[in-house]
């Protein structure tokens, strides 16, 4: 309970809540009204009036997200070795009452001494997306309002290396060179559909029409599925890539690029430099703005024309 009362012309609160107790005199009645305010705040935070649910440490939240969030995502795999990495970091094992700033800044330091700040703001979200959704659905108490606190910086414009017709011959020959089945021609719709990773390994005989020369792409990163037309080429590709009886999986293709693109002597381009690539061919080759957005998928145009290296 918590009353105000005016002695000797002064204002004074007071509070109090089981055994806690605390008095303090004001000049002035907004003074005293505010005190009681925060002092209900940090009483309430302290034996948790809101009912809600107090993990042991952020560990715990983690591993049911990893658990029971994490397989329903597209990037489930990827998601998974990021938390599991998490989960053996010593912060995240502190218990909620003793956790603080310091300790996630730490991690923060240590961390961008490894990565860049485009690949720790792009893990550390994941954190911030477990707390949030069990606070949210979970009735959890998290550590979000300390997470929000921390300051990293702004990860910096990627350099996107154009593929010229020479470099994109040498990324094929190095393709097949390779025993992962089906990388050169990966490599091919990615430079001709400007499509994902996970788009292309996705393909499915059923997914292309070959009366139309339509090729359907339902499983997309923004959850929109959209059409790509075909010519006569990347119509008998994509027949061929979609019957093949191997594939790689998702982790096989990131490794074999990695050896194709050192072989090519192209150390520095991304695969998702092709997506780039197909993109800045459509805009040379003169097509308009809704064709090439309903070709990329991209659902506004400003993120389009970052797409964009003419």
């Amino acid at each position: 309970m918590a009353s105000i009362r005016k002695r000797n012309g002064r204002y004074q609160a007071q509070f109090k809540y089981r055994s806690y107790y605390r008095a303090k005199t004001f000049d002035r009645i907004a003074e005293a009204r505010e005190w009681i305010q925060k002092e209900h705040q940090r009483v309430a935070e302290e034996f948790n009036f809101t009912g809600k649910v107090r993990p042991m440490n952020t560990a715990e939240i983690l591993t049911r997200y990893l658990s029971e969030i994490t397989p329903t995502k597209r990037g489930a795999h990827s998601e998974t070795a990021v938390l599991k990495k998490l989960l053996k970091e010593s912060w995240v094992k502190i218990s909620l009452d003793n956790l603080c700033i310091t300790h996630i800044a730490s991690y923060r330091d240590k961390r961008l001494s490894e990565v860049t700040p485009a690949t720790f703001k792009r893990q550390f979200n994941i954190v911030k997306s477990a707390c949030k959704l069990a606070e949210d659905e979970w009735n959890w108490e998290t550590p979000l309002r300390l997470l929000k606190k921390l300051r990293y910086p702004q990860p910096k414009p990627k350099l996107v290396t154009r593929v010229s017709p020479q470099k994109e011959a040498e990324l094929i020959q190095a393709a097949e060179q390779t025993t992962t089945p089906q990388l050169a021609n990966i490599i091919r719709i990615a430079l001709a559909t400007g499509m994902r990773r996970g788009e292309i390994l996705s393909i499915q005989p059923e997914h292309i029409d070959e009366q139309h020369r339509l090729l359907q792409i339902p499983d997309t990163k923004n959850g929109y599925p959209r059409v790509f037309p075909l010519n006569d080429a990347l119509l008998s590709l994509l027949q061929e890539f979609a019957l093949a009886d191997q594939k790689p999986s998702a982790n096989g293709l990131r490794l074999a690029w990695e050896r194709t693109r050192m072989k090519a002597d192209c150390p520095k381009m991304r695969f998702h430099d092709l997506r780039h690539e197909a993109i800045s061919r459509w805009w040379e080759k003169g097509l308009t703005l809704p064709q090439i957005a309903a070709r990329s998928g991209h659902r506004s145009f400003s993120e389009l024309f970052r797409y964009s290296h003419t």
